[in-house]
C-alpha cells in the first residue's frame, strides 16, 4: 500500500497520559526527545491540555496534493472530517521516528506536513508540521486559503486522491 505507515505496538513511544504541552517542547539540545523549534501559542492554548494516550495501531495514510486547495475542498475530497481526523498520538508517534529530522513519512524539505485534528474543544483544527532545523508545529483554523501542491496530507483512513481535479 504506497504511502502507507504501519505501527506496529512495539514501535510506539512512551507517551501514555502525558499533556501535550510536556511532548510537545521547544528544545533543539542533543537530548531532546524530539528536536522541535516552535510550537505555536495557537497549538499550546487549543491542544496544550489533551492528554497524549497510547493508541492502537492505525494505519496512517499519506497523500500528495495533485494540487493547491484549501482545507475546505481537502475535507470534502476525504468524505468530512470524520475521514480527515488524525490525533496527537499519532503526530508525536511520527515525530518520534524522525526525532533529528531524518528521511520517513514526514516530509522534511521545510514544506507543511497537513494533519486535521480535534482540540480541547472538540474543534477540528489544521496542523502544519514542517522542518526547519527542528520541527515546527503550527495549529491553525480552517481556512480555504490554498495549500501549495506537492504537500502530503496525513489521515488515518485510505483516500484515493487528495484536490483531485474533477
Amino acid at each position: 500500500m504506497p504511502g502507507a505507515v504501519f505501527l506496529p505496538p512495539s514501535a510506539v513511544p512512551p507517551a501514555k497520559g502525558r499533556l501535550a504541552r510536556e511532548l510537545f517542547v521547544c528544545d533543539l539540545t542533543a537530548d531532546a526527545d524530539v528536536k522541535i523549534r516552535e510550537v505555536t501559542s495557537d497549538s499550546l492554548d487549543w491542544f496544550g491540555d489533551l492528554q497524549v494516550p497510547l493508541y492502537a495501531c492505525p494505519t496512517i495514510m499519506s497523500q500528495i496534493l495533485a494540487r493547491a486547495a484549501g482545507d475546505g475542498e481537502i475535507l470534502d475530497d476525504l468524505d468530512g472530517e470524520v475521514g480527515a481526523e488524525t490525533t496527537l498520538s499519532l503526530l508525536w508517534h511520527l515525530l518520534s521516528r524522525q526525532d533529528r529530522g531524518q528521511s520517513g513519512a514526514l516530509h522534511n524539505d521545510g514544506r507543511a506536513n497537513i494533519f486535521y485534528m480535534r482540540d480541547g474543544s472538540g474543534v477540528l483544527r489544521v496542523i502544519d508540521v514542517s522542518w526547519d532545523q527542528g520541527w515546527c508545529i503550527d495549529a491553525n483554523e480552517l481556512s480555504e486559503k490554498p495549500w501549495s501542491e506537492g504537500r502530503p496530507v496525513f489521515t488515518c483512513t485510505p483516500i484515493e486522491e487528495v484536490a483531485s481535479p474533477k
